[in-house]
């Protein structure tokens, strides 16, 4: 063996320890010795000394080998195992070969010694190797699963998601096209007001199926830059105004005026609209959404948005964030969902090392609150900075 090793020596006769080590320095193994002689010290030993190979006398004083042989196969079930012992009959070498011992010697004949040791190793490596190697079969299969799933995901968002607004959109614009010269100006403002509401979710849809696409395929650049968090929300607010405004939900934007954030732009814009249109999209017609932020840990800011709409259950909370369940479900005045927007801004948080999080209880609304760095701590407090939609 090239490579020195750690050996682990089970052993109350020194003068037997001896003859050991000298069998080992014959057969020019290079090693590290620790010799314990008792379950106390042996038990702490396979943890702070971290052995890569035991060898163990059959029989001691208040212990045995194969008492020995039984702890290490409980934890360290790959770790090689050798009895060297005075005198065994063939009953207990069977027994000791079945509890896991991958050899054992007789002390007379300690001359195998080397041999035994440099077999159990390689054998060690052996297992390492397959299990690995097995190990990196299953990781792949779990990928292969992951992705057939989201390709089912995404194929139905296409097939369900993205026809039925084009669908609302063709049938609308015939309607106009074939009844233009019989409507008065409400009915047309009506088609129109439609028109629009399901132009803006599908814009929506299709910035969250390239967002996520692109996110997949790794061409999402990260370019982090000081922004005023204010700002950010508000260039969002105009945005969803609209849709707000539609089910009479009032807006309110607590953030300070002067808190300035280390992020990149693009993403932080993509975190707020997607939290901010869920927000609305949940709540109830007359309700209301809060957006705050409170100064975190480790120079982070915590914003949290709000609201007051149909809430959620524990259940489906921990099946938000992956696309392999259904989780597809309509606003509370039928905009549609996929559930991609909370994927991405998961990803995007966790691309500024912070962390989003969730608190929900059915019929009483829901908050959404997440961590970004803050840019060189730089707050200056403004209590009237209240904003109002």
């Amino acid at each position: 063996m090239n490579n020195k090793i750690k050996i682990l020596i089970l052993e109350d006769v020194l003068s037997d320890l001896e003859l050991v080590l000298m069998e080992l320095k014959k057969a020019n193994i290079i090693f590290e010795h620790l010799h314990v002689e008792t379950e106390e010290d042996f038990r702490k030993a396979l943890v702070e000394f971290n052995p890569d190979l035991i060898l163990s006398d059959y029989m001691l004083p208040q212990f045995t080998g194969i008492e020995a042989l039984l702890i290490v196969k409980e934890t360290y079930p790959n770790l090689p195992f050798i009895i060297v012992t005075g005198s065994v009959n063939e009953i207990v070498a069977v027994d000791c070969m079945k509890a896991g011992a991958m050899d054992y010697i007789l002390k007379e004949r300690l001359g195998r010694l080397g041999a035994a040791v440099n077999s159990a190793l390689e054998r060690k490596a052996e297992i390492d190797a397959r299990k690995k190697a097995e190990e990196k079969v299953k990781l792949y299969i779990s990928k292969l699963e992951v992705a057939d799933a989201e390709k089912d995901k995404f194929l139905s968002i296409i097939a369900h998601d993205l026809r039925s607004p084009f669908n609302s959109l063709l049938g609308l614009t015939q309607i106009m096209a074939e009844q233009n010269h019989e409507m008065n100006p409400q009915k047309v403002q009506k088609i129109a007001l439609s028109m629009y509401k399901t132009a803006t979710n599908l814009y929506g849809l299709l910035n969250n199926l390239l967002e996520w696409l692109s996110m997949k395929r790794g061409k999402i650049p990260f370019n982090s830059e000081p922004a005023n968090l204010k700002q950010a929300v508000q260039d969002i607010l105009v945005l969803i105004n609209a849709s707000a405004v539609r089910k009479k939900i009032k807006i309110t934007d607590t953030i300070q005026a002067y808190i300035m954030v280390c992020v990149d732009l693009n993403m932080l814009r993509s975190i707020l609209r997607n939290l901010l249109f869920n927000a609305v999209k949940f709540t109830d017609e007359g309700g209301e959404v809060t957006i705050s932020s409170i100064t975190s840990v480790n120079n982070m800011v915590e914003v949290s948005v709000e609201d007051t709409g149909i809430g959620m259950s524990d259940e489906l909370i921990g099946t938000l964030f992956t696309l392999d369940k259904n989780i597809s479900r309509p606003g509370t005045a039928g905009e549609p969902s996929t559930g991609l927007g909370l994927i991405i801004c998961k990803e995007f948080i966790e691309k500024h090392g912070g962390e989003i999080r969730i608190e929900s209880e059915v019929g009483k609304g829901s908050i959404f609150s997440f961590t970004i760095p803050l840019f060189n701590s730089a707050i200056q407090v403004d209590s009237g900075n209240r904003d109002i939609i």
